[in-house]
């Protein structure tokens, strides 16, 4: 169960549904935010049901939502496995199965990080709806720990995000070839321009990088890849390129050109934007407040500190006088690191912990 059907997931929810060990079900009970401008989606290979949903929204990056329809929707449907998050699913799962044998597996993207700011009631809930839980799909090691700081004690297993790689992954020809005595460097940003995304932080160190390496300066553009309320300071902005919202191969033309990828993230679950980028073979420079910097980021690029506009110019300092080779073989090395997030692995893995199969090879740990 998840609130809408997202296009990234429909390589992964095909593959799950090709295995013959589940007849796999998608079950919708909401609506994108104003902020998600991804295409309409249509299932395509695996069973999809909309519950009724009355809701408004709430701004730019949510909305209020009320799934009137899911008890009776869980019910009709009788599921045997029911893979929730800890939200309005989770307590339709855990009411549907007061009458029926069902196991009750918890996707959790959350981390501490994000989390900070969760009040106590909602701590609460998921500590419920947690200790109520057969098992937890997790895709990293901070979310990993946050499910465990609220006390999962069951089998937690690490199936980490995935995209429609085949439309995205870049050849090591072709990134090696976009660093070859290049026209200008391109470091890009791609997301939704708001404040949690570190989009004003992000714009002062650029600026305060530019000032230090002025002729670098000349020759670097900040490229925007993205829309939201913070769009009129990044056009206000010397050296900085806005191509607003981008799909398809217009999106892969723009990030795949970049030669590096910047996410200064404040609080950000898991974006599958870093895998993107890994994807088209950027050198990254990311926040500890991105959720998968654990799993992305391995000698390819630069870790700076949430919220440290100094670290951040300094990194995007870096990004602008580095050598072609240094930054090339970063890209590379991301491209490397792709792999890991292979959507058909993805499926696989998810397949194991719902038939409960295969522990130890999709990493289970529960501790401290």
């Amino acid at each position: 169960m998840q609130k809408y059907l997202a296009p990234y997931r429909q390589p992964m929810l095909r593959a799950m549904a090709d295995d013959p060990s589940i007849d796999l079900a998608l079950v919708c009970f909401g609506r994108p935010e104003r902020r998600r401008q991804c295409a309409t989606s249509t299932a395509d290979g695996f069973a999809w049901v909309q519950a009724p949903v009355a809701g408004i929204p709430l701004g730019y990056e949510s909305n209020f939502e009320l799934p009137i329809g899911l008890a009776a929707t869980l019910r009709n449907m009788a599921p045997d496995v029911v893979v929730c998050a800890p939200d309005w699913g989770g307590a339709a799962a855990l009411r549907y199965r007061r009458r029926h044998p069902a196991r009750l597996l918890i996707w959790s993207e959350s981390t501490r990080v994000t989390e900070a700011r969760a009040t106590r009631l909602k701590e609460a809930f998921r500590r419920y709806v947690y200790g109520r839980s057969d098992g937890f799909v997790v895709p990293g090691s901070l979310a990993r720990d946050y499910v465990v700081s609220l006390g999962a004690t069951s089998d937690v297993r690490e199936v980490r995000n995935s995209i429609d790689e085949a439309g995205m992954r870049g050849s090591i020809e072709e990134i090696a070839d976009k660093f070859r005595l290049p026209a200008r460097r391109v470091i890009a940003f791609s997301g939704s321009l708001i404040e949690r995304k570190g989009i004003a932080l992000l714009l002062e160190a650029y600026g305060m990088a530019r000032a230090r390496h002025p002729d670098a300066a000349r020759r670097t553009t900040l490229r925007m890849i993205g829309d939201g309320p913070l769009r009129p300071a990044c056009e206000a902005s010397s050296g900085v390129e806005c191509m607003g919202h981008l799909a398809g191969d217009a999106y892969r033309t723009a990030l795949g050109g970049a030669h590096v990828f910047v996410l200064p993230s404040l609080a950000d679950c898991n974006p599958l934007v870093v895998i993107e980028a890994l994807n088209v073979g950027c050198a990254l420079i990311v926040s500890d407040g991105v959720g998968n910097y654990p799993e992305a980021l391995d000698g390819n690029g630069r870790l700076v500190a949430r919220g440290d506009v100094g670290e951040l110019s300094e990194a995007i300092g870096w990004a602008m006088t580095a050598a072609d080779a240094e930054l090339a073989q970063c890209a590379v090395r991301s491209r490397t690191i792709a792999v890991d997030f292979d959507a058909a692995t993805a499926a696989r893995n998810f397949v194991d912990a719902i038939v409960g199969r295969g522990c130890a090879a999709v990493a289970a740990v529960v501790g401290p």
